[in-house]
C-alpha cells in the first residue's frame, strides 16, 4: 500500500523515471550470517556512494552530484 503510494507519486512528480528504490525488509529477530547477505556492488555502482554499518544495517549517503 505504502509502496504503490510512493510510486503514484513518484509518477505524478515526474520522477519515477529518475529515481532508485531499493527495498529492504528487517531480519526480524533470526540470525544474521554473513554467507546470506546481498553483495550490492553487483547490483549498483558503488563508486556512486558511501556506506557505513555492519551485517543487519547499513547507512548508504549519495557522493556529491549524484
Amino acid at each position: 500500500m505504502l509502496v504503490g503510494y510512493l510510486i503514484a507519486r513518484l509518477k505524478e512528480l515526474n520522477l519515477y523515471d529518475s529515481a532508485n528504490i531499493i527495498i529492504t525488509s528487517d531480519h526480524g529477530m533470526d540470525i544474521a550470517m554473513l554467507n546470506q547477505s546481498i553483495d550490492l556492488s553487483q547490483h549498483v555502482n558503488i563508486s556512486k556512494f558511501n556506506s557505513y554499518g555492519g551485517l543487519t544495517q547499513i547507512n548508504i549517503f549519495p557522493k556529491n552530484g549524484n
